[in-house]
């Protein structure tokens, strides 16, 4: 028998468990799924082996297909890597399950308005403009352009005077010197991609020192969730709904090369078709869409009068 305490216990040791995004996004979901599973709340594995029940509570319950695609990866994660359990739940109908729902929230997505982008140089701008070139918030700005990663900013611990780093060395660590950022810790992709390593420009590792205090040792110290840190500051710099996602959309709307944005889909854990996908026209280029019998009739009163 297998309770929800195991499973607890089987999270709060799991390797992975280095950061509150992970836990919440593994064990929360598997968590309300096993809680309202049939009003099962002792054994899992009676509930998990009812498959078709389990999977259209589901679907009934969250009308989103991302929603389900979320829950449904949560409990595949579960299921490979809780011991012994595959081998008592199969996981092929969760499986099944788990793409369609990718499936339908690609299709959703595809018919989904896409929001226009604000262009990176006006967040830059406006940023700069509201809290001055040597803040932190600038500096954040600059950073993301070459490290355009999720919610990984937290806990980036800085060397500046010495290419020694310490055993074991952290998750995340910047060494001055060498002008490298090194992150073993992240919370997406971790097992696909490895380490993250990003060499820094010139540039950018003057801006660094000239931040940092003497006795810091820790590059964006956050009062709040990172997230909500960045939504706040564009959102006081003018722009209005700001979000961790503009800035991230920002950065991959620019103008690049193949090999530029595959290095920029490298950094930020995507395939590079999925860094395509996050580009967005600019709010400054947005064309408004004119129906085609509209065009017709226009070009047939040109020339009438030509």
């Amino acid at each position: 028998m297998i309770t929800l305490t195991d499973v607890r216990d089987f999270y709060d040791m799991h390797p992975k468990n280095t950061t509150k995004v992970w836990f919440n996004n593994y064990f929360n979901p598997v968590k309300r799924l096993l809680t309202d599973c049939l009003d099962v709340k002792t054994d899992i594995v009676v509930c998990l082996k009812k498959y078709d029940n389990v999977i259209q509570k589901m679907q009934e319950k969250y009308e989103s297909a991302e929603t389900v695609k979320f829950y449904l990866r949560a409990l595949l994660f579960l299921i490979e890597n809780y011991p012994d359990l595959k081998d008592v739940v199969k996981k092929e109908k969760y499986v099944l399950a788990y793409d369609t729902a990718k499936m339908k929230a690609m299709e959703d997505l595809a018919q989904k308005p896409v929001k226009a982008n604000v262009p990176y140089a006006t967040i830059k701008e406006k940023v700069l403009a509201k809290y001055g070139e040597d803040s932190r918030e600038m500096l954040l700005v600059d950073f993301y352009e070459q490290v355009p990663v999720r919610l990984d900013l937290d806990n980036i611990y800085v060397y500046a005077n010495s290419s020694v780093v310490s055993t074991p060395a952290p998750g995340k660590y910047l060494n001055l010197k060498s002008k490298v950022l090194t992150m073993s810790v992240f919370n997406k992709t971790v097992e696909k991609y490895g380490d993250k390593v990003v060499k820094l420009s010139d540039d950018l590792i003057l801006k660094i020192r000239k931040y940092l205090k003497p006795d810091q040792d820790v590059l964006f110290i956050f009062p709040v969730s990172q997230g909500k840190f960045i939504a706040n500051m564009l959102r006081a710099a003018g722009i209005d709904g700001g979000t961790m996602g503009t800035l991230r959309h920002s950065v991959a709307s620019k103008e690049m090369t193949a090999a530029e944005r595959t290095e920029t889909a490298r950094i930020s854990g995507h395939s590079g078709q999925e860094s395509l996908q996050y580009r967005r026209p600019n709010v400054d280029s947005v064309k408004m869409f004119v129906p085609v019998s509209l065009q017709e009739r226009v070009n047939q009163l040109i020339l009438a009068n030509t």
